[in-house]
């Protein structure tokens, strides 16, 4: 199975307050604690964003200006008004 890479150890359940519980002398301390061990497991790699484009002057690429709603839609006004 192999050497263990990571011990975890946690408390729990923590009251919402965050007050600990009382405690009775006559029972183990850690009644409510956990150790696990286990192998080590890859992290996620980040996802990254695609770098923008760069001109050869290595500034970044200007988007195209979106067109104005009569520069997109001309030819429909036109056949609406041939219509008339």
């Amino acid at each position: 199975m192999g050497e263990p890479f990571a011990i975890d150890y946690s408390v729990s359940p923590v009251p919402r307050n965050g007050i600990c519980p009382t405690t009775n002398m006559k029972s183990y301390p850690a009644h409510n604690a956990s150790v696990v061990l286990r192998s080590p497991r890859m992290a996620p790699l980040p996802e990254l964003r695609i770098p923008p484009p760069l001109t050869p002057e290595g500034e970044p690429v200007a988007p195209v200006p979106e067109k104005s709603f009569v520069q997109k839609y001309w030819i429909y006004m036109v056949v609406v008004l041939g219509a008339l």
